[in-house]
């Protein structure tokens, strides 16, 4: 068989399993199995593949029917640039989250000094490796309440840098080890467990206690807020993912402690409010 049909066929599975992204998952999944980019699988419609080729393809199509997401079959996931590890133990990187990415490297002025960074609820290491990317100085720890997490994590940054320590731990409590910080980044859990039941099949993939929080989705949030100053250097600063329906409770909150010099809400390229940046 050919590329072409062997596409159509994959495609014709996809739609029939509601997989909206058909034509796009089978071409990567394809790429995947041959070991080509995509951009040259689209190119070579019309040459053949083997027997054992198809077959494996066939397998990874069968696990996408039952909405096992590309990033976990694949088993990695492109982020600010770089191409990170993923397992079902960790989140899955979106774009979304790379404002967090931005927001820090505009904060820290000069990327050539050093900086202490924490990056707490820090999943697969996604932004950790993204900013150890651009700050070859800087000083990495990394903590997450999943020790599975942290061994994904843990492999992402030690190939961006020597600089870092990976602690299990619950939120910044982890983080007394190298006290105080410039920056703490977080993407913790804060979907509300009404709102749970109701997302897409694929997302009931990824760990449920790395996205579920108490109190409509902002119980951790809230316990970052207040605790993130006793961490921070002075003009050090807090920037923390948020849901599209947080904004105004967040910034209330964070207004109300009375410890901030500066709360702001940063948009994603979207537009959605994404994420809190905070400074003391």
């Amino acid at each position: 068989m050919i590329i072409q049909e062997v596409l159509t066929t994959a495609i014709s599975q996809l739609n029939a399993k509601g997989i909206s992204s058909a034509i796009l998952d089978a071409q990567l999944l394809l790429a995947h199995t041959l070991h080509c980019s995509r951009s040259n699988l689209i190119g070579h419609t019309h040459t053949p593949i083997t027997h054992d080729q198809n077959t494996l393809f066939q397998a990874l199509i069968a696990k996408r029917c039952t909405h096992i997401p590309i990033a976990y079959i694949t088993g990695k996931k492109e982020f600010w640039s770089q191409t990170l590890t993923v397992t079902p133990d960790v989140l899955i990187p979106r774009p979304d989250t790379e404002i967090l990415v931005e927001t820090v490297l505009s904060h820290l002025h000069d990327h050539t000094l050093h900086y202490n960074i924490a990056d707490i609820c820090t999943g697969s290491g996604a932004i950790a490796c993204a900013l150890a990317s651009e700050l070859s100085n800087a000083h990495f720890i990394l903590s997450d309440i999943s020790s599975s997490a942290l061994c994904i994590a843990e492999k992402n940054i030690a190939s961006q840098t020597e600089n870092y320590q990976c602690i299990q731990g619950h939120l910044l409590t982890p983080l007394m080890i190298s006290c105080p910080y410039d920056i703490i980044t977080a993407n913790p859990p804060y979907i509300d467990i009404d709102d749970y039941h109701s997302l897409s099949p694929d997302i009931h993939h990824e760990p449920k206690v790395a996205l579920v929080s108490d109190k409509h989705g902002l119980d951790f949030i809230y316990q970052i807020i207040l605790d993130a100053p006793n961490y921070l250097q002075p003009k050090g600063a807090v920037l923390i993912e948020i849901g599209d329906n947080q904004k105004e409770d967040a910034l209330n909150f964070a207004i109300q402690t009375m410890t901030y010099t500066s709360v702001t809400c940063i948009d994603d390229l979207s537009g959605a409010p994404r994420a809190l940046y905070l400074t003391v």
